[in-house]
């Protein structure tokens, strides 16, 4: 990609990017005929300017639909905004640094925490490595009008190895990707490495955003908060000097927090029976992931299907549940898929009819094949998975 970031400060680079973003139409891919057409509009324009203009425009209108557009303009490269933050979930992060003055952030990217972080703390300084990375996040503070933050294109290892530099508090979303493919499974595939990171000791407040798959040991003082978007879990943040529990689950759709006991409570019971009128509770992946489901389910008197499986059963109605997916049994069978046709049939379950599955083998749309729904009635929901050990279906109507 041609370096020409600092072009779209200027007049002419604002008026291209408007275009791009009025052809496009709210579509984020465009077809190499229209990106033809295009071109033909801006013909003193050079061609690698044009293709880049159509870019930017349609990483901001996906930037939009996946709630991660900080502001109404905002350019993100491919691998930008991959790994950008959700505007919701930056300002999250933010407020954490509320009562630093000076803030270091470590790996810019497009700037979507910085962006935030701007909004909180007096005075911020952002490393970037990458030329091109920096250059693009200077031009996102410019077009929006950040004044307090200073982009610093080297590695942070290098000014904060030695302790030289003191601030209030540091973010970090190191880097995750190298040359070829996506890396962020095991601790050693970040830039700059998560050792590295949880031995610094130039702030009092530290967060981490790293992925949700990553299992490690945390050294002391340290604890994990779990985020989750969209029925996602998007990030595991390690913090260290704030007030957050470990193993603190926060939506960001439904702007909840939970946080667990202090101790995991006893092993809760499995259900006896899974009986019609009762409700099956599916807790959000955030929630499984932070591997506290057991208290979330004590909390609430919610006993397990299986040992292995984190579905919950209870008699109780749950209506307020954020952190979870309720549905209403109608009736559970020993699976067959003659008792899972014949209960379609009875329930008049049509086409539209939602299909979960966990701890079951077989995959909902191979199930799905294998089924004759008929052409009326209402759509409901089958959940596929074990109870105390044998393999049922539960017909079911969602209730959240």
């Amino acid at each position: 990609m041609p370096l020409t970031v600092g072009y779209w400060l200027s007049d002419d680079g604002r008026q291209l990017l408007l275009a791009a973003s009025e052809f496009l139409e709210n579509r984020n891919e465009v077809s190499a005929g229209e990106l033809k057409r295009f071109r033909l509009m801006f013909p003193s324009v050079e061609s690698a300017r044009i293709t880049e203009a159509v870019n930017f425009a349609s990483l901001m209108i996906k930037a939009r639909e996946t709630g991660k557009l900080p502001s109404e303009t905002w350019l993100f490269t491919r691998e930008t905004y991959e790994q950008a933050t959700a505007a919701s979930i930056a300002i999250h992060h933010a407020a954490r640094f509320a009562d630093c003055a000076k803030t270091a952030e470590i790996c810019t990217g497009a700037g979507c925490d910085t962006f935030a972080l701007s909004r909180i703390t007096s005075r911020i300084d952002t490393f970037e490595a990458n030329e091109y990375i920096a250059s693009l996040a200077r031009t996102n503070f410019s077009l929006n009008h950040v004044k307090n933050v200073q982009v610093i294109t080297e590695k942070a290892e290098k000014s904060l190895a030695e302790n030289k530099l003191k601030y209030d508090g540091i973010w970090a979303d190191p880097a995750r990707r190298n040359e070829s493919r996506r890396v962020g499974g095991s601790p050693n595939e970040y830039s700059p490495s998560l050792d590295w990171l949880m031995t610094m000791k130039n702030a009092s407040v530290i967060g981490i955003k790293i992925s949700p798959v990553v299992n490690l040991q945390l050294p002391s003082g340290w604890v994990r908060e779990w985020i989750g978007m969209r029925k996602e879990c998007r990030e595991q943040v390690l913090w260290y000097g704030t007030d957050v529990k470990d193993g603190t689950v926060w939506l960001a759709d439904e702007q909840s927090v939970w946080s667990p006991y202090e101790k995991i409570p006893a092993e809760i019971s499995i259900a006896d029976r899974i009986v019609a009128g009762g409700y099956i509770i599916e807790p959000c992946a955030a929630l499984i992931r932070s591997g506290f489901i057991s208290s979330w389910f004590a909390e609430r008197s919610i006993e397990l299907l299986d040992t292995s499986i984190a579905y919950g059963f209870s008699l109780e109605k749950q209506e307020k549940m954020p952190f979870a997916s309720v549905f209403e049994v109608i009736s559970a069978v020993e699976f067959s898929y003659k008792n899972l046709q014949s209960n379609v049939n009875a329930l008049k379950f049509t086409a539209e009819t939602e299909i979960k599955k966990r701890g079951f083998p077989e995959e909902p749309d191979a199930v799905r094949r294998k089924l004759d729904f008929p052409f009326s009635g209402e759509a409901g929901v089958i959940i596929l998975t074990r109870h105390r050990g044998k393999r049922i279906a539960a017909f079911c109507r969602r209730v959240r």
